[in-house]
């Protein structure tokens, strides 16, 4: 397994579990307010605000990076867009910090924003021999 698979792999196991963390009190409690913001209504881990839309888009995510694993070719191409989807939400953080009464993109969640962005968009955007598939070679 190539290195563009294992990171889409691991990201999506992440996401998934940070989703569904996020619905569990006892780690993410809930607040009237996270961070200043009135849109979150939880922290991961005291860290990290979110609210029940973030929780879904976060396990949604995570299927989709799984899915990207299965094939080098796709975990490039999920890595690139999701690389850059996540340097726009980043930011939006910093403009909209409560993502326009949606799902919170500032404080904690901007940091992780821009920190998954460089990742992804480095092994998205570094690995040589992008159009190989690993599952076709013999």
């Amino acid at each position: 397994m190539g290195l563009a698979r294992l990171v889409a792999l691991v990201s999506g196991v992440v996401f998934v579990l940070v989703g569904i963390l996020g619905f569990i009190p006892a780690i993410s409690p809930m607040a009237d307010m996270v961070q200043g913001m009135e849109v979150a209504d939880a922290a991961v881990l005291g860290l990290v605000p979110i609210n029940g839309v973030a929780n879904i888009v976060h396990i949604l995510l995570g299927g989709i990076l799984l899915y990207g694993s299965t094939s080098t070719s796709m975990a490039i191409l999920i890595l690139k867009v999701f690389g850059v989807a996540y340097l726009l939400l980043g930011v939006i953080g910093l403009l909209a910090p409560e993502g326009f009464g949606i799902m919170p993109l500032g404080g904690g969640e901007m940091i992780v924003h821009f920190l998954t962005a460089i990742v992804f968009l480095v092994v998205g955007f570094m690995m040589p021999g992008e159009a190989v598939d690993s599952r076709s070679t013999v």
